[in-house]
């Protein structure tokens, strides 16, 4: 019976040592992860415009994320969420201020992609950064390129090709243009007209012209026109 009870006793310690040291694990873990979701509310806040892209407070969601990460809390989180913070804001920066803008939506990508660089749509905003920057012809065709390797299917990123599609038009390939097209047809058939409808608002009278080439008929056309009228009613651009 006495070293019954030395076992027990020797088991119950066995189990109490390990389940400390899970906890003692656990604990830095979950505060990680509670910081986080601190930073998620301030990269929320930005997103919803009640709060600046360069605010204090960003730099604390930053820190939060660097933080997590030394416990295991995946970083590339932080500059997904920047980035597309910053991207929800580009079209509301003056034009003074779009150059440091742009400068860091290529900064906030550019880190998600050192982490993981299959990260599909961060190769479209790299692309548009380029485009919009005007630096380099053949790094934005690189990015643009990766976009159709990356996540040829992913509806995401055929948004975004479109968009640069119709811009880069002239310079693009046979092969990309047909790439072009074939997004189009599938947002067009795939329940994603209001996508197309989009692009179709914030794109210029040559660029409208030639995206409604691509529609199969001319009563798609129209179809195109008055759900882009539609949707400038109902507030959505």
């Amino acid at each position: 019976m006495g070293n019954s009870k030395i076992v027990d006793g020797g088991f119950i310690a066995i189990v109490l040592l390990v389940a400390g040291g899970l906890l003692a694990l656990a604990v830095p873990r979950l505060n990680a992860h509670g910081l986080t979701i601190s930073a998620e509310h301030i990269l929320w806040n930005v997103d919803q415009g009640t709060l600046e892209p360069d605010a204090p407070q960003v730099d604390l969601a930053r820190v939060a994320y660097e933080r997590a990460f030394e416990f295991g809390v995946d970083s590339a989180y932080f500059s997904i969420r920047r980035g597309s913070s910053l991207r929800s804001q580009l079209n509301s920066v003056d034009m003074a201020h779009l150059p440091d803008a742009l400068s860091s939506l290529r900064s906030a990508y550019t880190s998600v992609l050192t982490q993981r660089p299959m990260y599909a749509p961060a190769w479209p905003q790299l692309a548009m950064v380029s485009l919009r920057e005007g630096q380099d012809p053949a790094e934005l065709m690189r990015f643009f390129e990766a976009s159709f390797v990356m996540g040829p299917h992913d509806f995401r990123l055929r948004v975004m090709r479109i968009w640069l599609g119709i811009r880069l038009w002239d310079e693009l390939s046979d092969e990309l243009r047909g790439n072009i097209r074939n997004d189009v047809e599938v947002l067009w058939s795939r329940w994603r007209k209001p996508d197309l409808a989009g692009i179709y608002f914030h794109s210029s009278f040559a660029q409208r012209v030639l995206l409604r080439s691509f529609l199969p008929s001319e009563k798609d056309v129209q179809k195109l026109g008055r759900l882009t009228q539609h949707l400038i009613d109902r507030g959505h651009f």
